[in-house]
């Protein structure tokens, strides 16, 4: 009989920090050995919601969390999901699998149900928590603000990087690793938790005195507004740890640009949890596929003057916000 080693998984999704991360918590407290992988799917990542910007950002976040551990412990790995999963359970014993819940599109929402239909009928269990507030099967959202604000107000959770050191399983699947080179962009954002931290303490101790004067400004809004917001997206801090540095650290500015922030990251959650509830809007025609004699359809000339198709204009770019959870805050 051939041995297996027991192993347990952390999947990184859209999480990737270290820190106020109950799955990594959770992994690290069975003491036994961790696996910590984030997957790039060419079945995914073909898809148009995807571009380069996403990928050199994803990138910059792993060498991140691998600096911040002191070793290479986090894999990319260039495969499927599935077929990822299915290597796996043919050659360690695979204990559990831990990761946050991913309000992404169709696909990954189909992808997650047969990853857990795999898993399911090799009796391991996928421990999966809400993220950011965000609660799947809601039937109403009569509570729901009361619930994101009970969940914004507990403690950021720590995670022993120690532990992560000692526990962290070396790559088993080194043909599946994902290589990737860019040459240096000037204008495109790095990512990264530790960037993120520096950003938003740059846009708390100083920027925010231009928050609300600067919001819908395309060139005053590079610096009067957080330019958190890829952070956010791809879990280099999360919505509880913006949540409570606002809290502690002294704000510069007037009270209304403090509160305007505190109230667009409740929005950010928001408008989630309407694309996770509702995520039909995925199938709806967007802006970027509408032509424009279509568009002129919803008005006549002098609607456009008073801005009514602006706004309609507008209501669609954000439904592909929405999408591709990139909400400007």
């Amino acid at each position: 009989m051939t041995f297996k080693r027991d192993i347990h998984i952390v999947w990184f999704k859209r999480d990737f920090r270290w820190h106020d991360h109950a799955p990594i918590r959770s992994a690290l407290a069975s003491g036994e050995n961790v696996l910590f992988v984030a997957l790039y799917e060419p079945s995914l990542w073909n898809e148009q919601p995807y571009d380069e910007r996403h990928e050199r950002f994803l990138w910059d976040s792993i060498r991140d969390l691998n600096e911040i551990a002191g070793k290479e412990v986090v894999y990319f790995l260039k495969v499927e999901a599935l077929e990822f999963f299915k290597r796996c359970l043919d050659n360690f014993r695979v204990k559990a699998v831990y990761s946050h819940r991913e309000t992404g599109i169709g696909k990954t929402f189909a992808r997650d149900k047969d990853v857990a239909s795999l898993l399911n009928a090799h009796d391991v269990s996928w421990n999966e928590w809400d993220y950011g507030g965000v609660k799947r099967g809601l039937k109403h959202r009569r509570n729901w603000l009361k619930d994101w604000y009970d969940y914004v107000d507990v403690a950021p959770l720590s995670t022993d990087i120690s532990a992560v050191q000692a526990l962290a399983l070396p790559n088993p699947f080194e043909s599946w690793q994902h290589s990737q080179s860019f040459e240096p962009h000037p204008y495109f954002q790095k990512g990264g938790a530790s960037r993120g931290e520096r950003v938003l303490y740059s846009f708390l101790t100083e920027r925010i005195k231009r928050y609300a004067q600067s919001i819908s400004k395309p060139l005053a809004s590079r610096k009067g507004c957080s330019r958190i917001s890829p952070h956010l997206a791809w879990g280099n801090l999360s919505i509880r740890q913006v949540w409570h540095m606002a809290e502690v650290v002294e704000l510069a500015g007037s009270k209304r640009n403090q509160r305007a922030f505190v109230d667009r990251l409740r929005w950010q959650a928001h408008f989630i949890q309407k694309f996770e509830s509702a995520c039909s809007y995925e199938f709806r025609p967007s802006i970027a596929h509408t032509p424009l004699s279509m568009l002129l359809k919803f008005g006549t000339s002098k609607s456009l003057m008073h801005g009514k198709m602006v706004l309609q204009v507008c209501r669609w770019s954000m439904r592909a916000c929405v999408v591709s959870r990139q909400r400007a805050i």
